[in-house]
C-alpha cells in the first residue's frame, strides 16, 4: 500500500474533534443540594437520551467520514498481482528509454550494460527499440527482433550537452510509443534520475500517461567541476563550483576576439565555489566574444567551458522622414525615443541605420520613396504613421496597401483598442495596458497582405504589418498626435516604440541561450550557422518558423540581410548538479505508473529483471473510497435523527 499524497494523512489529527463534541454531550448534569422544594414550580423537562449502543454507532460513523475523506485524498494504491498471460511470458514490445543529457556523461557505461540486460532477458520473438531521451526524444532504432541492430542503437546512445525535464516526460513517451506501434507496449526508463530534473509536482510525473513503465536507476558520478560566468557592470565574474569531495587548485584560461589570453587558478574546497572578475573595456564597436576554460579534464567535459557574447554598446541612427505638417509627430517620436530605446539617434534622413521612420508616409518624395524602396530590399525596417498627407494620397507608400476609401472618424468617446499580439516581438513585452487608448481619427487600409497586430473595436487594424521584399513596415494607421488618439500621451505608446524598432533594426535577437532550449528568433529572412560554418537554419525555415534547438554549446552566426552577430550557447547549469531524486520519491513514482516493476535496484551493477514474469499493477482505492464516503454521508444524518422524542 502506497499514497500518491501522503501529506492529506495529517488530516487524521481532526479525529478528536467528533471525539471532544460526544465526550460533552455524554457529561452527566451537575446535581446541586437544596434545603427544600417546596418553592420550587413544576416543569416539563425534556427526556435525556440514552447513552446507549446507538450513540457510539454515531460517533464511529462520524470519525469514519473524516477517515475516509483523509484516506481519499492521500489517493491509496494497492498492488494487485495480475495472472500470468499464457505461458508466462510478457509478449508485449519493449522500448528502451535511455537518458543521454549531459547529467549522464560518466553514467552512460553503466547505462548500456542495463540496456543490454534487459535486452538479454527478453525473448527472442519479442520486438524492442531503443530511444534517447535529452530535451527531445530520438528513436535511435524502431521496433525489431534483430538483436544486433538493438544492441548497435545502444551503443550508439552518448550524452549529450542538453537537459532532460521529467515534468511530462511519460506523456511524451506515451505519444512517441503510439507512433511506433499500436500494440501496448512495456517501457524501460534508464536514467541517474536527477533531483533538479524532478517537478515541483507529483502529479506531473505521471500526468498523461498510458504506458508500463520500470524505472532503472544508474550513478557512477566522478568529481565534477563547473564553470559559469555572468556579466556585470564591473566586468565579466568567472565562478568555479565543486561538485567533488576534495579540494582543487584549478586553472582558468579565457580568451577574446581581440586575441588577448589570460591564465588564471583558483583554489576551490570540496562542494564550495571560487571565482573573480575579468573587467572588461566599453564595447563600442561591433559584440565581441570571450572564451573561458577550465584547463584540468573532469568527469563532465561539457561544463568546463563557458562562452559569452558582450553586446555592442554603440548607437544606432534614426533616419527621420517625416511630411510637411509633421513637425508634432517627429517630437512625440523625439520624445518615446529618448525615453524608452535611448540606443537609437533620430536624424536626418540618411539611411545610416537599419530601420528608419516615416512620418505621415503620404509626404514622402519619388526620391525618398526610392530610397526607402532599396533600404527594405536589403533587409531593413521601417516604422510608418499616417497624417493629413496620407489621407490625400489614399494609399500607404511603400507597403503598396490602399485606403478603403473612407477614414474613420470616431465619436468623442473614440474607438476602443480590443485585441493585442503578444506573440509579436514588437509587442512582447505586454506591460502596457492598451485598454485606456482612445482613437479619435485613423485611416481604414485594405487589409490584403497585412497582419494586424493591434486591432480596434471596429474591425479594423491600429498596428498592421507588411512584409516588402526581405524588409518589413510597421504602419501605425493614426498619427502622433493627440488630436488622433490618446496613445502618444499613454504608456504603451513609449513600449510601441521601443519594441517596434528593435524589432525592425532586429536589436532584439538574443545574444544567449541554454543547450537544447527552444530558441526565438525574432527576425526573418534569417540563416543560423555554428562554430564550424555548417547551416543550421535556413531563410526558408525562418520564413516558417522562429525556434529552434541549439544541442552543442559554443559560438553561433546569425545573419539577417543587413547585419550579422554572435550568439552564445551553454549547457543548462542545473545538469551539473550531482544530487539524485530521493530513493522514495523514485518508489512512490513507481508505485503509480500503471504497470511497474519494483525489481529496480538504485545501484549501477544489476537490476533484477526476472521478476517481470509476476507483473503487478497499481490499483486506486480513491474512487471506492469516495463512493463509500458519500454513502456515509447519507446514512450519519438518518443515525443522527434516529430515536429522537420528547418526555413530558
Amino acid at each position: 500500500m502506497t499514497f500518491l499524497a501522503a501529506g492529506f494523512l495529517t488530516g487524521l489529527l481532526a479525529l478528536a474533534l467528533p471525539w471532544w463534541l460526544h465526550r460533552l454531550e455524554s457529561r452527566s448534569p451537575r446535581t446541586r443540594r437544596v434545603s427544600s422544594v417546596l418553592l420550587m414550580r413544576p416543569a416539563d423537562m425534556p427526556r435525556q437520551r440514552h447513552r446507549t449502543l446507538r450513540h457510539r454507532v454515531l460517533l464511529g460513523v462520524r470519525m469514519l467520514l473524516l477517515v475516509l475523506l483523509a484516506l481519499a485524498f492521500a489517493q491509496p494504491l494497492f498492488e494487485r498481482v495480475l495472472p500470468d498471460a499464457g505461458d508466462g511470458a510478457d509478449s508485449r514490445p519493449v522500448l528502451l528509454v535511455l537518458d543521454t543529457s549531459l547529467s549522464m556523461t560518466g553514467s552512460m557505461a553503466p547505462a548500456r550494460r542495463q540496456a543490454r540486460r534487459l535486452l538479454d532477458a527478453l525473448p527472442a520473438a519479442v520486438p524492442a527499440g531503443v530511444v534517447a531521451a535529452a530535451s527531445e526524444l530520438t528513436l535511435l532504432q524502431t521496433l525489431t527482433t534483430d538483436r544486433a541492430r538493438l544492441d548497435g542503437a545502444i551503443a550508439a546512445a552518448a550524452a549529450d550537452a542538453t537537459r532532460l525535464d521529467f515534468d511530462g516526460l511519460l506523456g511524451r513517451l506515451t505519444a512517441l510509443a503510439a507512433s511506433v506501434t499500436e500494440e501496448p507496449v512495456a517501457l524501460h526508463l534508464i536514467s541517474d534520475f536527477q533531483a533538479s530534473a524532478m517537478p515541483d509536482r507529483f502529479n506531473a510525473l505521471v500526468a498523461d500517461g498510458e504506458i508500463a513503465v520500470t524505472l532503472h536507476p544508474v550513478l557512477a558520478r566522478a568529481d565534477n567541476w563547473q564553470l559559469s560566468a555572468e556579466l556585470s557592470e564591473g566586468g565579466l565574474r568567472l565562478v568555479v563550483h565543486s561538485h567533488a569531495a576534495e579540494a582543487r587548485t584549478v586553472s582558468i584560461v579565457v580568451e577574446d576576439a581581440l586575441g588577448g589570453r589570460e591564465r588564471r587558478t583558483l583554489d576551490v574546497g570540496p562542494g564550495a565555489r571560487a571565482g573573480f572578475t575579468l573587467p572588461l573595456p566599453d564595447a563600442a564597436g561591433a559584440p565581441r566574444w570571450i572564451r573561458a576554460a577550465l584547463e584540468d579534464a573532469d568527469a563532465v567535459p561539457a561544463d568546463d567551458g563557458f562562452f559569452v557574447v558582450v553586446p555592442s554598446r554603440s548607437a544606432l541612427g534614426l533616419p527621420v522622414f517625416a511630411g510637411a505638417g509633421a513637425a508634432t509627430q517627429v517630437e512625440y517620436l523625439r520624445a518615446a525615443v529618448a525615453a524608452a530605446a535611448p540606443m537609437f539617434q533620430p536624424g536626418p534622413p540618411t539611411l545610416s541605420g537599419p530601420v528608419a521612420a516615416v512620418l505621415d508616409a503620404g509626404g514622402l518624395s519619388a526620391a525618398d520613396s526610392r530610397r526607402l524602396e532599396r533600404h527594405l530590399a536589403e533587409g531593413g525596417g521601417v516604422f510608418m504613421t499616417v497624417g493629413p498627407g496620407t489621407q490625400r494620397l489614399g494609399a500607404l507608400p511603400l507597403s503598396g496597401a490602399t485606403l478603403t476609401g473612407r477614414t474613420l472618424e470616431a465619436d468623442a468617446a473614440g474607438l476602443r483598442v480590443v485585441t493585442v499580439d503578444p506573440r509579436h516581438p514588437a509587442l512582447a513585452a505586454g506591460a502596457a495596458d492598451w485598454r485606456d487608448v482612445r482613437v479619435y481619427r485613423h485611416l481604414a487600409v485594405a487589409p490584403a497582405a497585412a497582419t494586424a497586430l493591434v486591432a480596434l473595436d471596429d474591425a479594423t487594424g491600429l498596428l498592421v504589418e507588411y512584409p516588402v521584399a526581405a524588409g518589413r513596415v510597421l504602419a501605425l494607421t493614426t498619427a502622433l498626435d493627440p488630436r488622433w488618439s490618446s496613445l502618444v500621451t499613454s504608456p504603451a505608446f513609449v513600449e510601441l516604440v521601443d519594441g517596434a524598432l528593435r524589432y525592425l533594426a532586429q536589436e532584439n535577437v538574443p545574444v544567449a541561450a541554454t543547450a537544447g532550449e527552444p530558441l526565438v528568433i525574432p527576425a526573418s529572412n534569417a540563416q543560423l550557422f555554428d562554430g564550424s560554418g555548417a547551416r543550421m537554419l535556413s531563410l526558408g525555415d525562418t520564413a516558417a518558423r522562429t525556434r529552434v534547438r541549439l544541442n552543442r554549446p559554443g559560438f553561433y552566426t546569425l545573419r539577417t540581410p543587413n547585419r550579422e552577430r554572435l550568439l552564445a550557447v551553454n549547457p543548462d547549469p542545473r545538469e551539473s548538479l550531482p544530487a539524485a531524486a530521493e530513493p522514495g520519491l523514485l518508489a512512490r513514482w513507481q508505485a503509480a505508473l500503471r504497470a511497474g516493476d519494483h525489481s529496480a535496484a538504485a545501484d549501477t551493477a544489476s537490476v533484477d529483471t526476472t521478476a517481470a514474469d509476476t507483473a503487478s499493477a497499481p490499483l486506486a482505492l480513491a474512487p471506492w473510497l469516495l463512493v463509500l464516503l458519500l454513502m456515509l454521508a447519507v446514512l450519519e444524518p438518518a443515525a443522527a435523527n434516529a430515536g429522537r422524542s420528547i418526555r413530558t
